[in-house]
């Protein structure tokens, strides 16, 4: 069944992937791995989480229960095509020197990010997914 929400009621969760080689360059992701679509451990399952916004007092702020998944994956060329002027290393450099991103400003900063030829070095994809995740106050389950 397709999920369509109204945009305006939406909050951005961002899924931001790490470079395959992470461990190697001493890399901590939040996610070490964490196997959301269920299709076994691959690269996109070594991330961080970040959202948009953060929960605050009613009417203050853009918080919202209904997340937008985002994942923001490095741009290597089996994900963007083939360069013949950069390599998946150039990639990975310049997406670690971003991590860790832990703000809606920081995502949009490594998604401004180009390298010398102009090529982006990570891109945002929609997988259109949604969930809710509501947060209640400490007293709420007593």
């Amino acid at each position: 069944m397709p999920q369509v929400a109204n945009d305006g009621a939406l909050a951005d969760f961002y899924q931001v992937v790490y470079p395959i080689d992470w461990a190697a360059r001493g890399l901590n992701p939040q996610c070490q791995p964490c196997d959301h679509d269920g299709q076994g451990i691959d690269f996109i399952d070594f991330h961080d989480h970040v959202l948009d916004s953060m929960p605050g007092s009613p009417g203050h702020g853009e918080f919202s229960p209904l997340w937008k998944v985002f994942v923001v994956i490095p741009a290597y060329d089996f994900i963007a095509g083939p360069s013949t002027t950069h390599s998946n290393l150039d990639v990975s450099n310049a997406v670690a020197a971003a991590l860790p991103v832990r703000s809606e400003t920081a995502v949009d900063a490594l998604l401004a990010k180009r390298l010398p030829d102009g090529a982006p070095v990570a891109v945002e994809v929609d997988i259109h997914h949604y969930f809710v995740c509501a947060v209640v106050g400490k007293g709420a389950g007593r």
